[in-house]
């Protein structure tokens, strides 16, 4: 709702939190450069896995079976899923704009990129993707329908649906910085159970394409005499949940700084341009100063540098770095290649109306 409106500062009678980078405001007599560079990163570093409440020992444990039996032998994992378990999957096609940066969805280093297919995933005999948001907005009656039967009940049920859906293979074995793990006890008492999280890739059979997801459990300790103690599951699952996305490069949850925005891949720091700074003197009109206002840091300092470089007004400004990911450059070679068709066009209407012209 915010990156719609970003002006937006109540919402439901309650206050939105806004994440700013920009300092409390300050007298006007203040050195401070208001056309200072945004910060690159968020105040806090990103961390790594945080598991708190449980031996980790049980995690790697249950994750290292999970896998390799979600791999090759999926009919076997009706063993660990509670007789009242939820499984359901969700399929984001959408590129999102830090993994359109890094193109790794294009690139000659993994061709088998372009062999990925989402028609699997979107459709199917157990009823698809569950896109809950995508499908109330397309039919409210058939979106109801395909809810109730994209969620799946139950070991039989949840291994029919997993089964449809194409092979895949999870090099757990391999290099640990492609996963990341969170894991926390939840609930009170008798009823406390793990939630677990956990975020990789794995590759798509057989076209080898490689596919991130996030994968979401609540675990609970495997009763005396279920079946999952009977097939030495030291857990049961009661409720599963899969999102299958583009790959994005491990570094999305690499300890470090966290970055605002995405880095073309191969570098960890991007080249950036200096851009051309306005003088200290200058003095924004009232009607601009509040339009830009209006816009939430990072995305306002990077309004005013297209402002500065094109002379556009700070709405187009916005919509020009909007469509194109908020990348200051791809914005600028987007707006000379406009202006050079729009140069073409006026000419080619010039010529035209010449040839109209009467001979005397």
């Amino acid at each position: 709702m915010t990156r719609r409106f970003p002006s937006l500062e109540v919402l439901d009678q309650e206050a939105i939190a806004k994440i700013s980078f920009i300092d409390p405001p300050v007298a006007s007599s203040s050195s401070s450069d208001p056309y200072a560079p945004a910060p690159t990163s968020f105040p806090f570093p990103m961390a790594g896995s945080f598991i708190t409440g449980v031996d980790g020992s049980v995690i790697s444990n249950v994750l290292a079976r999970f896998l390799p039996l979600f791999d090759s032998q999926r009919q076997a994992l009706g063993d660990v899923y509670d007789p009242n378990a939820t499984f359901s999957y969700t399929a984001y096609t959408q590129i999102p704009p830090r993994v359109r940066i890094q193109g790794w969805h294009t690139s000659k280093e993994m061709p088998n990129q372009r062999k990925l297919e989402w028609g699997p995933w979107l459709n199917n005999a157990a009823g698809g993707s569950r896109n809950l948001n995508y499908e109330r907005s397309r039919n409210a009656t058939t979106g109801l329908e395909r809810e109730l039967r994209s969620l799946h009940t139950g070991p039989d049920e949840i291994v029919r649906a997993i089964l449809l859906l194409p092979k895949t293979r999870h090099e757990i074995a391999g290099s640990a910085e492609k996963f990341c793990i969170d894991a926390w006890p939840v609930g009170q008492g008798a009823a406390t159970m793990l939630f677990l999280c956990i975020h990789g890739e794995f590759a798509e059979e057989p076209c080898q394409g490689i596919r991130s997801f996030d994968r979401s459990f609540v675990l609970a300790p495997a009763p005396a005499g279920s079946r999952a103690t009977l097939n030495n599951w030291t857990v049961t699952i009661l409720s599963d949940h899969l999102t299958v996305r583009l790959y994005s490069s491990p570094e999305a949850w690499s300890p470090g700084p966290l970055k605002v925005q995405g880095e073309g891949k191969g570098s960890r720091q991007r080249q950036v341009t200096p851009q051309p700074q306005a003088p200290a003197t200058q003095v924004l009109n009232p009607k601009v100063q509040a339009q830009l206002s209006a816009i939430p840091e990072p995305q306002r300092s990077l309004v005013l540098a297209i402002c500065q470089r094109t002379n556009l007004n700070i709405k187009f400004a916005a919509d020009c770095l909007d469509m194109n990911g908020w990348d200051v450059e791809k914005a600028m070679m987007n707006f000379e290649q406009v202006k050079k068709n729009e140069r073409s066009a006026a000419f080619e209407r010039l010529k035209l109306s010449e040839s109209s012209e009467p001979i005397e």
